[in-house]
């Protein structure tokens, strides 16, 4: 029977088989019959053996249902393990391609770390549409809230161009630069300096750390300063039971607070050392110090570069207003 003679059953709902009018499983894909069973009792039975393989486990126990089957049933459900085997194969074959598509792929992505600031801006800019939701009718070059990347950020490059790659909040999606110095320049002066991608993520990874350890500095500091104006404002009231209360309560927060914040710091210091390390280790000590000539800088002042860079961090954040709702604690 062709394909196209077939019935699509409405109790068997495996994609590879077909219900015939004359109550027969048919292959999908080739149309031979592949039971013969009553059709009273065809679609149900098939539908029994086919949970029972889908089932299956290395445990021999999920298995001893075979030694019950008939010879036609042994050679339905052999036709169910030929095709599982040939799809495994498939997904393994295609699995193999996509990895060496991505590796060759990768021959072509170039990763540079910027070892110290750009002396001038690169004029950053995005281009987005004239009229929200109808680009169609033309775009311009935003400015609004971009800034150059610093010291410690990535570029990453490829046929399609140079992005950046950074651990802090600046926002480089889709972000183009129309005075960005040529990379062999770049790379002359000993603005930057080509990195595997594993070292970048490691660098990326512990610049990530310092940051979420100063937001959460800078939170418990904005958390501490809304206890002390509640305390202040309980200082106000009229001395009741609840105002003692309430005021034995605010000094116990207080004093917690300023302990997590005492041992972010801990943690903070910790991190700041341990990163000031890894980049001496990995980036400073590979990179060939400039001509003076060429505005080259000498390698005591790149590391005061990355020094300075990682100190930024919690300078940068402080003034962020992280908690909303302040003297609120009862």
């Amino acid at each position: 029977m062709k394909k196209s003679e077939c019935i699509e059953s409405q109790y068997y709902a495996d994609e590879y088989f077909t219900y015939g009018e004359d109550g027969a499983i048919y292959d999908r894909d080739t149309g031979e019959k592949v039971a013969r069973w009553d059709e009273s009792q065809n679609s149900a039975h098939v539908q029994e053996l086919y949970d029972n393989w889908s089932a299956e486990t290395n445990d021999p126990e999920t298995q001893e249902w075979r030694d019950e089957l008939s010879s036609e049933e042994l050679a339905q459900v052999e036709k169910w393990d030929d095709r599982y085997e040939q799809q495994i194969a498939k997904m393994a074959f295609d699995i193999l391609s996509l990895e060496a598509k991505k590796k060759e792929a990768m021959k072509n992505i170039s990763f540079y770390r910027i070892v110290r600031d750009p002396e001038e801006s690169w004029k950053p800019y995005r281009s987005e549409p004239m009229y929200d939701g109808e680009p169609e009718l033309g775009s311009h070059q935003s400015t609004y809230g971009l800034s150059s990347p610093k010291a410690g950020d990535y570029l990453v490059t490829d046929q399609t161009g140079t992005s950046v790659r950074t651990a802090s909040d600046r926002d480089f999606e889709d972000v183009r630069f129309s005075a960005m110095p040529p990379l062999d320049e770049m790379i002359s002066t000993g603005m930057v300096m080509r990195v595997p991608q594993q070292l970048m993520d490691q660098d990326l990874t512990r610049q990530d750390q310092i940051q979420n350890i100063t937001d959460k500095m800078a939170e418990r500091r904005q958390h501490m300063d809304d206890v002390k104006d509640h305390i202040a404002d309980l200082h106000s009231e009229p001395t009741s039971e609840a105002k003692s209360e309430n005021m034995r309560n605010a000094m116990e927060e207080l004093q917690k607070t300023q302990t997590d914040i005492a041992e972010l710091e801990g943690q903070l210091l910790n991190l700041e050392e341990e990163y000031q390390r890894f980049s001496e280790e990995h980036f400073f000590k590979k990179v060939k110090e400039p001509a003076r000539e060429k505005g080259g800088k000498s390698l005591a002042e790149l590391m005061k570069s990355a020094h300075d860079y990682v100190q930024t961090h919690t300078q940068r954040v402080q003034s962020k207003t992280m908690v909303e709702n302040r003297g609120k604690i009862r």
